[in-house]
C-alpha cells in the first residue's frame, strides 16, 4: 500500500537507529522490509540481514522472526 508521511518518517528513523546498532530498531526495520511497510519495497533478504543483527544482540522478536523464516 501507499505509506503515509509519518510511516515513511518512522522507517527512516528505524534505519538511522538500526545503523547505529540499536537492536529494537534493527528488528523494526527488518519487519518493515519483510512486510514492505513504510514505503519500503518488500525485501526478505535484507529483512533477514537486519533480523540477524538484532538477534546477535539477543532481541527476542528477531530471534523468533529468524526461526519463522527458515
Amino acid at each position: 500500500g501507499v505509506a503515509t508521511k509519518d510511516e515513511r518518517a518512522a522507517v527512516a528513523e528505524y534505519r538511522r537507529s538500526a545503523e547505529a546498532g540499536h537492536a529494537e530498531a534493527q528488528y523494526a526495520l527488518g519487519a518493515a522490509l519483510e512486510k514492505g511497510a513504510g514505503g519500503l519495497a518488500k525485501d526478505e533478504k535484507e529483512a533477514v540481514a537486519w533480523y540477524r543483527k538484532a538477534a546477535a544482540q539477543k532481541q527476542q522478536a528477531a530471534l523468533s522472526a529468524l526461526a519463522r523464516l527458515k
